[in-house]
């Protein structure tokens, strides 16, 4: 019986996995899907839907800095990716661990490397123990390429910037709290915060030029250079402003007629066959257009809150991916991923979805942004002076932060240990 009841869990997990990623898809690739699926399922036909597709615009991808460029195309695969990660895992590794990191693997964005769900998220999701999952993370965050698994850009260069041996807390305060600072050149602001002079900052902004913001871009499945198709579109008529969803399949997957399950004269292992790839193609479709809802809602919230900015030319409002998960009642995870690689076409250019969303707040639970830089700094120290013989658990971490001035929780600490690619305590034990 418990054998029976994990075989149903480990089948859930799959099928959110692949709800999550094709959420994560933009047009081109959610195109590229379907069409793959339609080699392998019999029940899919294609060829009905003649809606039209958006032209490709050709547009320059932000490098580091914020500048546009062009980006060569991605020369692996992400079974590369798999591989080569898999490579440097410990020996000792064991089978379950091995199974826990190759879909922790399958879970990081595609063309970046983050993983924004939460070690908890990913357990719950897995039906895997937390204690496994949270030592795949640490080993992850210790691999190359650096900067891999880490839950936001910023904390993608912080843990490149650790690799570098750069511990500097300004630099990490400025990873953390000041990126579009630094991709928009808005240098005084960076100067006013930290009391730095102009040589100071362009000395900062050198070392960030030499991080990766996407550190697994060289295995593919990024954004596609040179050319893209709008996910979304914010249009005005009439002096009135709407959102669609651009996509060819918003009315749905049509599925062939050529077959017919009701049909008396198929064997029974054809029926059984068709029976199943029916109720794949079903899931399949429900993805598809949940992925399409969900975009149409978080371009309807966008569009609300960054109207004046549209129509007016007005600076952005606060807007963060909490926000938008709170109002759309999913997790934060949920709103990164659909956002994540993804264009809105508005009558004046092209953007990044991305573009209209501010820094992203700090979940429940998490250091304040003015301290998250010091908290790193010192756990890191802390962790470097612990007699190895008895290392510091978590909450014992936390207090002495604590009796350094610096307020945190048990919670944060686990995050940031875990950023640094250092195991838990009882793996520290020497």
């Amino acid at each position: 019986m418990p054998t029976q009841e994990l075989q149903q869990r480990q089948i859930l997990s799959q099928r959110q996995l692949q709800a999550l990623n094709i959420l994560s898809l933009d047009g081109a690739a959610l195109d590229e899907m379907l069409k793959k699926e339609e080699i392998d399922n019999p029940l899919f036909d294609l060829d009905k839907i003649h809606g039209t597709v958006e032209r490709p615009i050709s547009v320059q991808t932000p490098d580091k800095e914020g500048n546009l460029s062009e980006r060569a195309a991605p020369d692996k695969t992400a079974q590369d990716l798999y591989l080569f990660l898999e490579s440097q895992l410990p020996a000792n590794a064991t089978k379950a661990e091995r199974g826990v990191f190759r879909h922790m693997v399958e879970f990081l964005e595609p063309g970046t490397g983050l993983l924004p769900e939460t070690v908890e998220e990913v357990a719950e999701i897995m039906a895997a123990p937390l204690y496994v999952v949270e030592r795949c993370l640490s080993w992850l965050h210790q691999m190359e390429p650096a900067g891999v698994g880490a839950a936001t850009t910023s904390e993608s260069l912080v843990l490149q910037a650790f690799h570098k041996g750069v511990t500097d807390q300004t630099l990490l305060g400025i990873l953390f709290d000041h990126l579009e600072d630094v991709a928009a050149k808005r240098y005084r602001t960076i100067m006013r915060a930290y009391g730095l002079t102009m040589e100071e900052v362009q000395h900062y902004v050198s070392l960030i030029r030499t991080l990766e913001p996407y550190p697994t871009a060289a295995f593919g499945g990024g954004e596609s250079a040179g050319f893209i198709v709008p996910d979304l579109e914010f249009y005005c008529k009439d002096g009135q402003w709407g959102v669609r969803v651009q996509d060819r399949w918003s009315s749905g997957v049509p599925y062939s007629s050529y077959y017919d399950l009701s049909g008396t004269d198929a064997t029974p292992e054809l029926r059984t066959y068709l029976q199943e790839q029916h109720r794949h193609a079903d899931y399949i479709v429900q993805c598809v257009e949940k992925r399409r809802s969900t975009l149409q809602q978080l371009g309807q919230l966008i569009l609300n809150t960054q109207l004046a900015f549209l129509a007016e030319g007005q600076p952005l409002h606060t807007l963060t991916a909490d926000m938008l998960a709170e109002q759309m009642g999913v997790n934060p995870s949920t709103v990164s991923r659909a956002i994540k690689g993804k264009y809105v076409k508005t009558p004046t250019k092209v953007y990044p979805l991305s573009y209209f969303l501010t820094r992203a707040g700090n979940r429940s639970g998490d250091a304040a942004p003015d301290s998250r830089s010091e908290v790193l700094a010192a756990l890191h120290k802390l962790l470097q002076e612990e007699d190895p013989v008895h290392p510091l658990s978590d909450a014992q971490l936390a207090d002495q932060l604590t009796a350094q001035g610096i307020t945190t929780t048990r919670r944060t600490v686990a995050k940031y240990r875990l950023l640094l690619g250092i195991p838990g305590a009882f793996e520290r034990k020497q």
